[in-house]
């Protein structure tokens, strides 16, 4: 046979010499792809914070498709933009599934839009990674046994934070609080553990989602000269905020913290306003091998640090298709059994695993506190401070109580094999 065509000719050796050697891309899978759905934010209040938990979805399965992905099968990231809108979420997941066939679907800052996103998954069987979502009602109310939450719960963040405070800082406390589910629950846990040691309530002021003006919460917050100022608010609302209470002159007045700080929203503020101490799930400059690799290929890959939620994706992908592996199946019910209680590397100090009975990801929080002047380079903002629970205390310590929590997702939502 005579090839007339030398650019054909060259395209079929080459194609030959692959298949001969081994290495071609098409022999590396043998089965077919899995589509993983990515459920984050592109647009909105926590537009930037999605995005980077986008970015910690593709790096782990760049990594599992460099190793010929999972069971065969060929990893591919499919990414919807929820918005942070209860009902744009909850059909963008629905998309995911009934459309795109994703084998699960992992991701979402906003508690309310998670909440209805895993309603739909538990309609179709589909397992949720809810990698960013802070309120309580993830792991009680709203628990599905088809849900998971890497993310700190209220709880966990809230406990470590306040008990923190309340050790280092002064018992005068006011609260500013975002007017919606999780806003609330993060206030709930802190003011109650504010009322057991004998603190001060100055006030709690609730604030619209959304909110770009803060002068009036200003003004009283300035007349009511707090010890601590103990804000539940996030992403663009928080950075509203912050660039308002320094130029009202306030920082360095009072101690700032609250229930939650993103990565992204401290590097948007920048060394001039930024300020407090904070709870973190976790953070690029915790010193274990497993945080730092993950941190210098994160850096290789996109040239910027890991912000939280790119932990919090990352490591609810992992999860998921380690599970996936030690069940030897996608059976969803076969993957939340190898899901449930199993201790896993999450890169921290010790094991953390996902609770049984409510989902939530056992772990320690870290307390960061924002630095002083200038920053080592433009996305190193804090140093850790302290890790709750300390060194021998149980990790679940600083978790709900049955008392506070009392869903037990075997007895609600059993599965067929839960006898087996």
């Amino acid at each position: 046979m005579v090839f007339k065509n030398r650019k054909w000719l060259s395209f079929v050796v080459i194609a030959l010499l692959v298949l001969m050697t081994g290495n071609s891309v098409w022999a590396q899978f043998t089965a077919p792809q899995k589509v993983i759905g990515v459920v984050e934010p592109r647009s909105g209040v926590y537009a930037e914070i999605g995005e980077y938990g986008i970015k910690g979805v593709q790096l782990a399965l760049d990594q599992y498709n460099a190793k010929g992905g999972v069971l065969g099968s060929e990893l591919v990231l499919v990414a919807e933009d929820t918005q942070s809108v209860v009902n744009v979420g909850a059909q963008k997941a629905r998309k995911l599934i009934t459309e795109r066939g994703a084998v699960m679907l992992v991701g979402e800052v906003s508690s309310a839009v998670a909440a209805a996103m895993g309603a739909v998954a538990a309609e179709f069987n589909v397992i949720f990674m809810a990698a960013g979502a802070n309120s309580n009602n993830i792991t009680n109310e709203d628990a599905k046994r088809v849900m998971f939450r890497a993310d700190l719960s209220n709880w966990q963040s809230n406990n470590a934070m306040a008990n923190y405070l309340l050790k280092n800082y002064g018992k005068r406390w006011y609260f500013l609080t975002s007017d919606y589910t999780w806003g609330h629950t993060a206030y709930n846990v802190a003011a109650k553990i504010l009322k057991e040691n004998g603190g001060t309530h100055l006030a709690n002021d609730l604030v619209p989602f959304g909110t770009s003006d803060y002068s009036a919460y200003l003004l009283k917050i300035r007349q009511a000269k707090p010890d601590v100022l103990y804000l539940s608010i996030g992403g663009t609302d928080l950075i509203n905020f912050f660039k308002q209470f320094a130029g009202f002159g306030l920082k360095g007045t009072m101690q700032v913290s609250g229930a939650i700080m993103n990565d992204s929203d401290a590097w948007t503020l920048g060394p001039g306003v930024m300020t407090g101490v904070w709870p973190k799930v976790w953070a690029y400059n915790v010193d274990t091998q497993g945080s730092k690799t993950f941190t210098q290929a994160f850096i290789a890959k996109y040239g910027v640090y890991p912000e939280n939620e790119s932990w919090q994706d990352y490591i609810s992908t992992v999860a998921y298709l380690e599970a996936v592996k030690r069940a030897g199946t996608w059976n969803y019910e076969q993957v939340i059994k190898q899901l449930e209680d199993y201790q896993f590397d999450g890169l921290k100090n010790r094991p953390i695993y996902f609770r049984a009975r409510d989902h939530q990801l056992i772990q320690e929080v870290y307390i960061v506190k924002a630095r002083d002047g200038a920053w080592p380079n433009k996305q190193d903002w804090g140093e850790i401070v302290a890790v709750y629970p300390g060194p021998g205390v149980p990790l679940d310590s600083i978790e709900s109580t049955m008392e506070e929590n009392p869903m037990v997702l075997q007895k609600k939502y059993p599965l067929s094999i839960d006898k087996k």
